[in-house]
Protein backbone atom coordinates (compact mmCIF):
# COMPACT_ATOMS: atom_id res chain seq x y z
CA UNK A 1 0.00 0.00 0.00
CA UNK A 2 1.32 3.29 -0.75
CA UNK A 3 -0.57 4.44 2.54
CA UNK A 4 -3.62 3.56 4.76
CA UNK A 5 -5.46 5.74 6.87
CA UNK A 6 -7.97 3.69 9.13
CA UNK A 7 -10.30 6.43 10.04
CA UNK A 8 -10.98 9.64 8.74
CA UNK A 9 -13.42 12.86 9.68
CA UNK A 10 -14.31 15.79 7.41
CA UNK A 11 -16.56 18.84 9.46
CA UNK A 12 -17.68 21.86 7.55
CA UNK A 13 -15.41 21.31 4.74
CA UNK A 14 -15.45 23.07 1.25
CA UNK A 15 -14.28 22.51 -2.39
CA UNK A 16 -14.59 24.01 -5.16
CA UNK A 17 -13.60 23.41 -8.80
CA UNK A 18 -13.70 25.86 -11.62
CA UNK A 19 -12.97 25.28 -15.14
CA UNK A 20 -10.81 27.92 -15.95
CA UNK A 21 -11.60 28.17 -19.73
CA UNK A 22 -13.63 30.48 -22.27
CA UNK A 23 -15.73 27.93 -23.79
CA UNK A 24 -17.50 24.93 -22.01
CA UNK A 25 -21.03 22.95 -22.13
CA UNK A 26 -23.67 25.09 -20.43
CA UNK A 27 -25.71 23.88 -17.47
CA UNK A 28 -29.51 25.23 -17.63
CA UNK A 29 -30.45 23.50 -14.34
CA UNK A 30 -28.95 21.05 -12.09
CA UNK A 31 -25.12 20.46 -11.22
CA UNK A 32 -22.38 22.21 -13.33
CA UNK A 33 -19.91 19.83 -13.25
CA UNK A 34 -17.15 22.66 -14.51
CA UNK A 35 -18.24 24.82 -11.86
CA UNK A 36 -18.32 22.94 -8.75
CA UNK A 37 -18.99 24.71 -5.23
CA UNK A 38 -19.63 22.19 -2.79
CA UNK A 39 -20.03 23.23 0.83
CA UNK A 40 -20.85 21.97 4.34
CA UNK A 41 -18.72 18.84 3.83
CA UNK A 42 -19.14 16.43 6.66
CA UNK A 43 -18.04 13.09 6.00
CA UNK A 44 -16.56 9.99 8.05
CA UNK A 45 -14.93 7.11 6.16
CA UNK A 46 -12.02 4.40 7.11
CA UNK A 47 -9.46 2.42 5.67
CA UNK A 48 -8.64 4.66 3.15
CA UNK A 49 -5.50 2.87 1.14
CA UNK A 50 -3.94 3.43 -2.10
CA UNK A 51 -2.72 0.13 -3.32
CA UNK A 52 -1.83 -0.43 -7.47
CA UNK A 53 -3.16 2.77 -8.74
CA UNK A 54 -6.17 1.99 -6.78
CA UNK A 55 -7.72 4.42 -3.89
CA UNK A 56 -10.36 2.69 -1.91
CA UNK A 57 -12.04 2.66 1.61
CA UNK A 58 -15.59 2.94 2.98
CA UNK A 59 -17.21 5.73 3.01
CA UNK A 60 -19.38 5.56 6.52
CA UNK A 61 -21.39 8.89 5.99
CA UNK A 62 -21.30 12.42 4.49
CA UNK A 63 -23.18 15.25 4.22
CA UNK A 64 -22.98 17.89 2.09
CA UNK A 65 -24.66 21.35 -0.05
CA UNK A 66 -23.90 21.82 -3.65
CA UNK A 67 -24.40 25.41 -5.09
CA UNK A 68 -27.49 24.31 -7.47
CA UNK A 69 -29.38 23.27 -4.55
CA UNK A 70 -28.33 19.75 -4.02
CA UNK A 71 -28.86 19.34 0.01
CA UNK A 72 -27.34 15.57 0.19
CA UNK A 73 -28.50 14.10 3.99
CA UNK A 74 -26.09 11.10 4.02
CA UNK A 75 -24.26 9.14 1.46
CA UNK A 76 -22.74 5.62 2.43
CA UNK A 77 -21.04 3.05 0.65
CA UNK A 78 -17.43 1.32 -0.62
CA UNK A 79 -15.83 3.23 -2.97
CA UNK A 80 -12.76 2.79 -4.94
CA UNK A 81 -11.35 4.84 -7.95
CA UNK A 82 -8.24 4.51 -10.82
CA UNK A 83 -7.58 2.84 -13.64
CA UNK A 84 -10.12 5.01 -15.21
CA UNK A 85 -13.30 3.95 -13.37
CA UNK A 86 -15.13 5.08 -10.13
CA UNK A 87 -16.72 2.05 -8.68
CA UNK A 88 -19.26 2.64 -5.57
CA UNK A 89 -20.93 0.10 -3.90
CA UNK A 90 -23.67 -0.78 -1.12
CA UNK A 91 -24.62 2.34 -1.45
CA UNK A 92 -27.25 4.65 0.91
CA UNK A 93 -28.45 7.99 -0.81
CA UNK A 94 -30.63 10.17 1.12
CA UNK A 95 -32.00 14.06 0.79
CA UNK A 96 -35.47 15.77 1.52
CA UNK A 97 -36.98 14.05 -1.43
CA UNK A 98 -35.11 10.49 -2.32
CA UNK A 99 -33.98 7.38 -0.23
CA UNK A 100 -31.86 5.44 -2.75
CA UNK A 101 -29.84 2.13 -2.07
CA UNK A 102 -27.87 0.37 -4.83
CA UNK A 103 -25.96 -2.61 -4.97
CA UNK A 104 -23.29 -0.38 -7.34
CA UNK A 105 -22.92 2.02 -9.19
CA UNK A 106 -19.79 3.18 -11.90
CA UNK A 107 -18.59 5.55 -13.41
CA UNK A 108 -16.05 4.40 -16.53
CA UNK A 109 -13.77 7.00 -18.78
CA UNK A 110 -10.91 7.11 -20.58
CA UNK A 111 -9.32 10.28 -19.33
CA UNK A 112 -10.14 12.52 -16.26
CA UNK A 113 -10.52 15.24 -18.73
CA UNK A 114 -13.48 13.19 -20.14
CA UNK A 115 -15.29 15.16 -17.11
CA UNK A 116 -15.28 18.02 -18.69
CA UNK A 117 -18.04 16.59 -21.40
CA UNK A 118 -19.87 14.52 -18.23
CA UNK A 119 -22.76 14.13 -19.99
CA UNK A 120 -21.79 12.65 -23.58
CA UNK A 121 -18.17 11.51 -22.37
CA UNK A 122 -19.10 8.99 -18.96
CA UNK A 123 -20.36 5.67 -19.21
CA UNK A 124 -22.71 5.27 -16.01
CA UNK A 125 -23.55 1.61 -15.06
CA UNK A 126 -25.39 0.66 -11.86
CA UNK A 127 -27.77 -1.69 -10.12
CA UNK A 128 -30.62 -0.32 -8.26
CA UNK A 129 -32.43 -1.86 -5.24
CA UNK A 130 -35.67 -0.82 -4.21
CA UNK A 131 -35.78 2.79 -3.72
CA UNK A 132 -38.02 6.24 -3.57
CA UNK A 133 -36.57 8.30 -5.76
CA UNK A 134 -38.16 11.78 -6.91
CA UNK A 135 -36.95 14.37 -9.97
CA UNK A 136 -36.55 16.84 -8.01
CA UNK A 137 -33.77 15.01 -6.79
CA UNK A 138 -32.41 13.53 -10.04
CA UNK A 139 -33.06 16.76 -11.82
CA UNK A 140 -28.94 17.95 -10.36
CA UNK A 141 -27.94 14.38 -12.17
CA UNK A 142 -30.19 14.77 -14.99
CA UNK A 143 -31.05 18.03 -16.55
CA UNK A 144 -33.71 17.01 -19.11
CA UNK A 145 -36.22 15.81 -16.00
CA UNK A 146 -35.32 19.66 -13.58
CA UNK A 147 -38.49 21.15 -13.34
CA UNK A 148 -40.62 18.39 -13.04
CA UNK A 149 -42.10 17.01 -9.82
CA UNK A 150 -42.66 13.21 -9.86
CA UNK A 151 -41.77 10.71 -7.11
CA UNK A 152 -41.24 7.08 -8.48
CA UNK A 153 -40.39 3.96 -6.61
CA UNK A 154 -37.65 1.94 -8.89
CA UNK A 155 -35.29 -0.66 -9.09
CA UNK A 156 -33.31 -2.25 -12.02
CA UNK A 157 -30.17 -2.08 -13.89
CA UNK A 158 -29.49 1.57 -15.68
CA UNK A 159 -26.23 1.93 -18.56
CA UNK A 160 -24.65 4.29 -21.15
CA UNK A 161 -24.03 8.01 -20.90
CA UNK A 162 -26.49 10.57 -19.30
CA UNK A 163 -27.10 11.37 -23.11
CA UNK A 164 -28.10 8.19 -24.00
CA UNK A 165 -29.35 6.41 -20.93
CA UNK A 166 -30.41 2.42 -21.48
CA UNK A 167 -32.89 1.57 -18.85
CA UNK A 168 -34.79 -1.36 -20.09
CA UNK A 169 -34.15 -3.67 -17.30
CA UNK A 170 -35.89 -1.00 -14.42
CA UNK A 171 -39.10 -1.10 -13.05
CA UNK A 172 -40.45 2.25 -12.30
CA UNK A 173 -43.74 2.65 -10.35
CA UNK A 174 -45.65 5.99 -10.54
CA UNK A 175 -48.82 7.73 -8.20
CA UNK A 176 -50.08 4.01 -8.24
CA UNK A 177 -49.51 2.97 -11.77
CA UNK A 178 -46.72 0.50 -12.74
CA UNK A 179 -45.14 0.01 -15.89
CA UNK A 180 -41.85 -2.32 -17.00
CA UNK A 181 -38.90 -0.59 -19.31
CA UNK A 182 -38.04 -4.27 -20.28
Amino acid sequence: NLFYIKEAKLRNMAYSMRLIRKKHPHYKSGIDWCNLDVTDIDADASDLKMNKGIMSGQLNRCSFNERSGLAMQKISGRAAIGRGQALMEDIHLLDAFTDARAKYFSMSFARPRDFRQFTEKIRLDGQLEKSRMSTRTVGFFLPAVSGMNLDLDAYGELHGTVEHFDISKMRVSLVGHEFSTG
